[in-house]
């Protein structure tokens, strides 16, 4: 009692170190009674943040955005909203990993590469899902298997009159019958493919009737129930094949993860790269208005001389309003990729007023290296085989269509399962008071015979009674179930092979790396 006391006590604030004691804590307030419903609240989620990082501010000067190409890149990592929704990759793999470890059906990951910039840029190779399957429908425990303990409990009661066509049994014609049940049990299956259930019943029956020696009388009884699979469903293997594809997609999702960073990485330089090439167009096409200018102003002095003939006017007019349009475009295209880079490099797109006005002055110019290191052809497709993250899903991919096939070949097995039932049972109740009518033969008023003294008492008693098993039950069995032509098994063990030679066909022609 003390420590249920102690347990229900709200915590003081001379307990919680001088603090507050409603202080909020992992995001959310804690209670006395929280540890006991952790299991029953939904787990916290961080809240989605669109703020960008300080590194954007900070680049910002005079309404210009300096920008090298670090820096670019630095800002792709920490702003992309692309690389921050990849971010929940990992989180759907570690619940979907307790998912799993539950017994329950795993819904798998997503693996869609999304391309790392609005616009601007082209998809990479590979930037596109790779196919690795969510494999839900494995779930080897069926629709009411689980690894968690489950607790059951049933609390009934009743009342019943029934006329009774003879009173030699029951003594009236009338027999009025209440009934208290109360029963509560522990079930949970294993990673053998077995299950355990531990009941205890108890039934508690009160009669109008003087013929019972004992009433009212409870009937309770201890039951142990055990069921283990012996060939369809046994072992490890089949029955915790989707923990270790949970765990195999915790892998794939740091390589999509992988993906995502490296395509937003590579359209962010390209378009980093764009926009240098573009306002070095600008230049050229204003170095060009300028030349189109020139000969449009030595012309007409030479046609106010009489050295040209006025049509040349006209041709450099013409000149000058292509060299002009040649100029708006590429002015107009400067300031589209700058939209889009700076979209790529922030969190809540163009919202804020001094970025949208900022124009992008990219620090980094191009530059040509005089030498340029040569490697083999086949040293580089090697390299790229062995790196590319895409390739690396395909692998978990085809072990995870191998570990799935080994439980559908054990569905080809018939069904053979050992069970039994270990059972305590024992009665207890109150010497029976009803009296009955007065008897013909005797003249006196008919009462119950005396009760037993063993199956006089209270619950203790019956608690005795269970555990002393008194009055013991017992039953071991096997049952089996052959299905004749097994079709459907057949199919599926086929189907299942089929679908794991056609996923390595993407990476048949990939050498593993050394380190796997």
């Amino acid at each position: 009692m003390v420590c249920v006391v102690l347990t229900a006590t709200p915590v003081t604030y001379g307990q919680s170190g001088g603090q507050n004691p409603r202080a909020p804590q992992n995001r959310e307030e804690r209670h006395w009674y929280s540890s006991l419903i952790h299991d029953y609240e939904a787990p916290p989620v961080a809240p989605i943040d669109v703020s960008n990082s300080a590194r954007l501010d900070s680049l910002l000067r005079a309404g210009q955005l300096y920008l090298s190409l670090r820096d670019a890149i630095a800002l792709a990592l920490e702003n992309n909203l692309d690389v921050e929704i990849e971010r929940y990759e990992f989180a759907l793999a570690d619940a979907d990993l307790l998912r799993a470890k539950s017994g329950a059906a795993t819904q798998g990951i997503p693996t869609v590469v999304l391309p790392g910039a609005p616009t601007g840029a082209g998809p990479l190779l590979g930037s596109v899902a790779t196919g690795l399957p969510a494999l839900g429908y494995l779930s080897p425990l069926g629709p009411n298997g689980t690894y968690d303990p489950t607790v059951i409990g049933n609390l009934n009661f009743g009342h019943t009159t029934a006329p009774q066509s003879n009173t030699v049994t029951t003594g009236t014609s009338a027999l009025v019958t209440t009934n208290k049940t109360a029963n509560f049990g522990i079930a949970q299956t294993f990673g053998s493919g077995g299950t355990a259930a531990l009941t205890l019943n108890n039934n508690t029956t009160e009669q109008n009737s003087y013929r019972s020696t004992v009433n009212p009388s409870t009937a309770s009884s201890l039951d142990l129930a055990l069921s283990q699979p012996l060939l369809q469903g046994f072992g490890l293997a089949v029955n915790r094949r989707t923990i270790r594809i949970a765990k195999n997609n915790i892998k794939a999702a740091d390589y999509v993860f992988r993906q995502q960073v490296i395509n937003t990485v590579a359209n962010v330089v390209q378009l980093y790269w764009n926009l240098v090439a573009n306002i070095a167009q600008v230049g050229v096409q204003t170095q060009a208005v300028a030349v189109a200018q020139k000969l449009y102003e030595d012309n007409q002095k030479q046609v106010d001389v009489g050295t040209l003939a006025p049509i040349e006017i006209v041709r450099a007019e013409a000149q000058l309003a292509t060299a002009q349009q040649g100029l708006v475009a590429a002015q107009g295209l400067v300031a589209q990729t700058e939209i889009v880079l700076k979209s790529a490099l922030s969190r809540n797109g163009l919202e804020s007023p001094s970025v949208m006005a900022a124009h992008v002055v990219p620090t980094d110019p191009m530059r040509i290296p005089d030498v340029e290191p040569v490697q083999p052809v086949q040293d580089l497709v090697s390299m790229a085989l062995d790196n590319r993250p895409d390739l690396l899903q395909s692998r978990v991919q085809i072990e995870n269509s191998k570990i799935s096939l080994t439980g559908t070949k054990n569905q080809l097995l018939p069904t053979l399962s050992a069970v039994g039932d270990f059972r305590s049972n024992a009665l207890v109740g109150a010497q029976n008071e009803v009296v009955g009518p007065v008897s013909a033969t005797t003249g006196f008023l008919q009462t119950a015979p005396l009760a037993d003294p063993f199956f006089v008492g209270n619950y203790g008693n019956v608690l005795g009674q269970l555990f002393a098993r008194n009055f013991p039950t017992y039953s071991l069995g096997l049952n089996l179930t052959i299905p004749l032509g097994n079709r459907a098994a057949q199919s599926n063990i086929a189907t299942a092979t089929l679908n794991c030679r056609s996923n390595g066909r993407s990476t048949r022609f990939a050498p593993m790396s050394k380190t796997r």
